[in-house]
């Protein structure tokens, strides 16, 4: 089955990819500034998926759709896929494009959107082994 945004949701899984991942906190999520000290060296568009993992309060945490930019600064917007499976008491598993690290919901149960504390961490990628030689 898949999301209204095409992502593949496999029963209470749901995979997002994303174009950022700031590490600090986003004071003002109607007006975030589009700098690299904020949303990394890549180049943004509305439509671009963000994940924010590090805010000070944790029930702002999540994925976002960035808006339309203007004076380089733009909102941001829940990802209402993303939040419905946290409210449901899914997992969430997020690929930052181009980096081999996922982030993965890790609340245990259902979320109350905008109320409850929403966690994401880090999980590094499997260490590749060389060859076992003769074998």
């Amino acid at each position: 089955m898949l999301t209204p945004y095409g992502f593949p949701q496999n029963g209470a899984v749901l995979q997002v990819a994303v174009k950022a991942s700031p590490y600090s906190n986003i004071a003002n999520l109607d007006a975030v500034p589009l700098i690299p000290d904020v949303i990394g060296d890549g180049v943004v568009k509305e439509g671009d998926f963000f994940l924010l993992r590090n805010q000070y309060t944790m029930k702002d945490n999540g994925v976002y759709i960035l808006g339309p930019v203007k004076n380089n600064t733009a909102p941001l917007k829940r990802h209402s896929d993303v939040d419905n499976v946290l409210a449901n008491g899914g997992q969430v598993r997020v690929c930052l494009l181009g980096s081999p690290f996922e982030f993965v919901s890790m609340n245990n149960g259902p979320v109350a959107i905008g109320v409850g504390s929403i966690l994401f961490a880090s999980t590094e990628p499997p260490p590749a082994y060389p060859p076992i030689a003769g074998g």
